[in-house]
């Protein structure tokens, strides 16, 4: 619910989550900015309570191999043909890139 407070009229907003009652000002004055804080609030509210985390994207696999050979202790160990890999990837971006102008 929203509702205006003191001489300045400031928008604040109260709803119910979990059993008890929140209660918090927007910190504006402007009522479309407090509906879309009290919608910010409760959203927060509910990923927290539902232990929801926002999902990364994965690296490249262009990525994941340079920092796999960059975290190597001894590019030995990555075997033969690992020296190529960065020299692989050059090429590919750059038949990548033609296809794109084309």
């Amino acid at each position: 619910m929203l509702y205006r407070r003191g001489k300045k009229g400031i928008w604040c907003y109260t709803f119910e989550f979990g059993g008890k009652r929140v209660h918090e000002s927007s910190k504006s004055t402007s009522k479309t900015v407090a509906r879309e804080a009290e919608r910010s609030r409760r959203r927060q509210l509910e990923q927290s309570w539902n232990q929801i985390t926002k999902r990364t994207l994965l690296p490249s696999f262009e990525r994941a191999a340079l920092d796999a050979i960059a975290q190597a202790p001894n590019p030995a160990i990555l075997g033969a043909g690992s020296h190529q890999i960065p020299h692989q990837f050059a090429e590919s971006e750059n038949r990548r890139a033609a296809n794109l102008q084309n």
